[in-house]
């Protein structure tokens, strides 16, 4: 019935955009503001924890959508893929399992073609802004001790280092990584194209792969 739905709102936003075209020859902006206003108003059913004013694009990927909470007044582009899944722990012998919990705050704006791939936890704190192709992860595939190097990847455990916390006005730029365990301070920026794979102070500017700092831009 959902996909009926979005289908038969795509064929009304094609007209729309079609009729705004026409009339005011604007780049098929009453299109695209049409259906993504609908395409939130869906996903709003499912989310945990949906935010005022949030608009999430029509071509954004969420699975276990029950595990995800979005602040007010954030916006997330298209193509990003949200994966929340449940986490299998065999660091000890009993199988555990819990919900993951991935959080974003309030007026984030997350960049076309990124991926949040969440098995425990990830905080997104107020303000986050992050460029295109952007990876945020709480897990790997797989131990490095060798016990699952005869094994494909993709049918290793699913590991965690722990959660990933970003705090608040935070800038991540273009093709960022933040890794597992990882937590980033209030006010820092990422360069382009860094691998986060250790904790960023508050306020500093960090580059390179693995990410360093360059400077602290405020004490």
């Amino acid at each position: 019935m959902t996909e009926f739905i979005v289908r038969v709102l795509h064929v009304l936003g094609r007209f729309f955009g079609k009729l705004s075209l026409l009339i005011n020859k604007r780049n098929h902006y009453f299109y695209n503001e049409f259906i993504n206003s609908y395409a939130s108003m869906l996903l709003k059913q499912d989310i945990k924890s949906f935010g005022k004013h949030t608009k999430i694009c029509r071509h954004v990927k969420i699975s276990n959508p029950q595990f995800l909470s979005v602040g007010d007044y954030s916006f997330i582009a298209d193509y990003v893929i949200i994966d929340s899944q449940i986490y299998r722990n065999f660091s000890t012998n009993e199988h555990l399992e819990k919900e993951a919990e991935l959080i974003i705050g309030d007026n984030c704006r997350i960049g076309e073609y990124s991926h949040l791939t969440c098995s425990n936890k990830i905080v997104i704190g107020d303000g986050l802004l992050t460029g295109r192709f952007v990876l945020i992860t709480d897990n790997t595939h797989g131990y490095t001790d060798g016990r699952e190097c005869d094994k494909a990847p993709i049918d290793r455990d699913i590991v965690t280092k722990g959660p990933v916390v970003i705090g608040n006005n935070v800038w991540l730029a273009d093709k960022v990584s933040v890794m597992p365990g990882v937590t980033i301070g209030d006010g820092a920026i990422v360069a382009a194209n860094a691998v986060v794979t250790k904790d960023v102070p508050p306020y500093a500017l960090v580059a390179g792969i693995p990410a360093k700092v360059i400077k602290i831009m405020k004490y």
